[in-house]
Order: structure tokens, then C-alpha cells, then sequence
């Protein structure tokens, strides 16, 4: 080994003990420096650390991620940063790949595939997914006192590149991230919606943070649409298109008013987002639904299985999620994929819980296909708002 580490491995913690002992063992041999920042654990974080004889350094909690996250890049020695999350994974064949990529390049920053789960087993052939992010998550960059984390919160390295003229280059490397499995979603979602709301607080809000913040906070508020077009309006770069694409999204799922302002309307958004992206599978929702109200069964198949493709991969569509899998069971049901029905209609279950409607459709198909157990099974377990569904529906589950 050189006298220079070639990865350090940079990470901040608070309260992690469930996620702790699985980093340490995984990374400290993958990496040629671990650096452990705690802003201030009071669980058994500390405890575990003298267990497996790693040191952390102190950092105090200033509700400031960038801040704790430079003071950890400030003490490493390696040619190359990697920053990491606690509860964050990369397969040790991954981390083989990654050195020898690094060994290859002098200057450019890395984008790595995060894979956001839905539960804890990140080592399945096939995890659950939760979403995936592809675009804005650089985590791998040259060691520079000049690059820096900015914002409290979706803190970013971004800028820093840019100003030094580091481009980045995207790399099929999947980070697997556990902190929205199980539970946790909920809970780091009420954690970064408080910081987000204060930093949008704060007067004209940057760009990156309402990308962030309205994907806590996405309701018909006419004011959220305010501080997206505000914010689309301001932004460069592929973040605008992103932001363009909210807005076009929160206008076709929360239709306005007549308004004497072009811009609010959905044309507007229609025109700038085909300015942007032509190809834009925002184009290909509009597309499913237009076929879907016109009856046309098999565009309107085509359209919503390429909008599903991308479903975990793209915020703005992820609201129509439902929509997308509904009219999917459906679809497959028309041209007899009764197998394909059940299995959309059962990840639709899995990710909104019981809905009368899906209730209906799940036991026809089990009916069609002749299913009988599957029927019993379900019928005992039925949807507490099944009275929601109309009489006609109401009678053919009775038969």
C-alpha cells in the first residue's frame, strides 16, 4: 500500500446502534481510512465503537449537516472522500470495483446508484425497493480543501465541484440505504420536514431545498405550487428540469382555477418541460391517462407499464403510484394476465394497504383463475372502508 490512503471513508453519526456493528465490520478493512464523526450519541453507539476498537471523533449537533459532514472530510488523508451514511451498504465486490475505478482516474467526482429499500435484507437477489436515485447523489470525490458540503439539510457537493470544474460521472455502483426501511420512513420523514420547513422559512429558499421540501410537504396548497414555479423558474441544470416536472405533475393531480397568469396553467408547464425533455415520462402519464379515458386498452397498457418502469426512479410520478397500479390490474385483467393482475394489485396492497376497490378486483381474479382458498383467505380480512364501494360491486363480492 502507498504511504497515501486511497479511500477514506467518511461518515456522521447520532444514536445509530442498530446500524453501527454492520458498517464498522463491512468497511473498516474495504477502506484505507474510516473516519466516524458522532454529533452526539446517547444510545450504545459509544459502547459498540470500544467494542470493535474503532475511534470517533465529537462533533457538536448544530442542526447543520454540511457542517458536521466537513469537519469529517477535514480530517481525512486519503487521495479519495467516500461519504457514507450509517445506514448506508455497498456489497464488498462493489467496494472491489470502486478501488479499481479510483486507482484509474485523477479528477472527477462519482455518482453512484442509491437503492433506497423498503426493508432491512439489502443482501436479497431481489431487495424491496422504496425508490432509487440515479441523478443527485455524489459520494465519491477527490480529497480538496476546496470542496465542501453547502445547505443544512439535502446537504450537497455539488457546487463546490462546479466552482472547481470537477465534472461527475455516474456509475452503476448501488448503494443500498436502509433508513426508510420498515419504520424508519416515517420517522426520517417528520426529521428532515422540520429542518426543511425552516430552511424554506428562511426567505427566498435555494432551488435543491424545495425539491427536497415538497416531497414532505405535497398537498393542494396553492402555495406549494407558488414555491415550486418560484423555485422551477430560478433553477438550472437538470434540477430545473426536475422541478419543471413537479409542477406539471402538482397541476395535473391538483387542476387550478382559470387564472389570468400563464403560469399557472398546464400548458405552460406542458411547453417548458418539452423544451427540456421531450422524452419525459411525465409526457408518457398523459399519454396512459388519454388512452385510458378513451378506452383504448392496449396504448393505454403500453403507455402505464413505461411510467411503472420508472415509478421508483422519479419523484414527481411517484404520487400517481396508485393511479398507475390500479389501472395496471386492471389492463392486465382486460387481456386476460390474470397473473399480472393479482401481482400489481398485490404490490399496490403491499404499499397503500387494503383498498375496497383493489379488494373487488383481487377477488374476481382469484374467482376467474379459481382460486377458492384465496378467496376464503381474503374474505375474512376484508377492507374496513369496503362500504365505500358502489351497490353493483357490492353484489358481485356477495355472489
Amino acid at each position: 500500500m502507498s504511504s497515501t490512503p486511497l479511500i477514506s471513508l467518511c461518515a456522521i453519526f447520532k444514536d445509530e446502534e442498530r446500524f453501527l456493528p454492520e458498517f464498522i465490520d463491512l468497511f473498516k478493512d474495504s477502506c484505507d481510512e474510516l473516519i466516524l464523526v458522532d454529533t452526539g450519541s446517547r444510545d450504545d453507539s459509544l459502547k459498540i465503537l470500544a467494542e470493535k476498537q474503532v475511534k470517533a471523533e465529537n462533533f457538536p449537533w448544530v442542526d447543520d449537516f454540511s457542517a458536521a459532514r466537513n469537519f469529517a472530510i477535514s480530517l481525512a488523508t486519503g487521495k479519495w472522500i467516500l461519504v457514507l451514511d450509517i445506514d448506508e451498504r455497498i456489497l464488498p465486490e462493489d467496494m472491489l470495483r470502486l478501488r479499481a475505478l479510483l486507482q484509474s482516474h485523477d479528477l472527477n467526482a462519482f455518482s453512484p446508484t442509491c437503492i433506497s429499500l423498503r426493508d432491512f435484507n439489502w443482501r436479497a437477489s431481489k431487495p424491496r425497493i422504496h425508490s432509487i436515485n440515479r441523478n443527485m447523489f455524489v459520494r465519491v470525490f477527490p480529497n480538496h480543501p476546496e470542496i465542501r458540503f453547502e445547505k443544512p439539510i439535502h446537504e450537497s457537493i455539488v457546487p463546490s465541484l462546479e466552482r472547481l470544474g470537477i465534472s461527475t460521472i455516474s456509475i452503476e455502483i448501488p448503494v443500498y440505504h436502509l433508513g426508510y426501511a420498515g419504520e424508519l420512513y416515517q420517522q426520517k420523514v417528520l426529521r428532515n420536514k422540520n429542518l426543511l420547513e425552516d430552511a424554506v422559512k428562511s426567505g427566498s429558499p435555494d432551488p435543491t431545498l424545495v425539491y427536497y421540501y415538497v416531497q414532505t410537504n405535497w398537498n393542494s396548497d396553492q402555495r406549494t405550487f407558488n414555491l415550486l414555479k418560484d423555485s422551477a423558474l430560478a433553477a438550472t441544470g437538470k434540477l430545473r428540469q426536475y422541478l419543471v416536472e413537479f409542477c406539471l405533475a402538482w397541476l395535473m393531480e391538483f387542476p387550478m382555477q382559470k387564472s389570468s397568469n400563464p403560469v399557472d396553467s398546464l400548458t405552460y408547464w406542458e411547453e417548458e418541460l418539452a423544451r427540456l425533455d421531450k422524452e419525459s415520462p411525465m409526457f408518457w402519464l398523459q399519454k396512459a391517462r388519454l388512452a385510458w379515458v378513451n378506452h383504448k386498452q392496449t396504448e393505454a397498457l403500453f403507455w402505464y407499464e413505461k411510467v411503472r418502469a420508472l415509478v421508483t426512479e422519479m419523484v414527481s410520478i411517484q404520487y400517481f403510484r396508485p393511479e398507475v397500479l390500479y389501472n395496471l390490474g386492471f389492463l392486465y385483467a382486460c387481456v386476460s394476465q390474470y397473473e399480472k393482475a393479482l401481482e400489481t394489485y398485490e404490490e399496490f396492497t403491499d404499499l397503500f394497504g387494503a383498498d375496497p376497490h383493489v379488494f373487488h378486483q383481487t377477488i374476481k381474479l382469484y374467482a376467474i383463475t379459481g382460486q377458492l382458498e384465496e378467496i376464503l383467505k381474503n374474505a375474512k380480512s376484508p377492507p374496513r372502508d369496503l362500504y365505500k364501494l358502489p351497490p353493483e360491486k357490492k353484489i358481485e363480492l356477495s355472489k
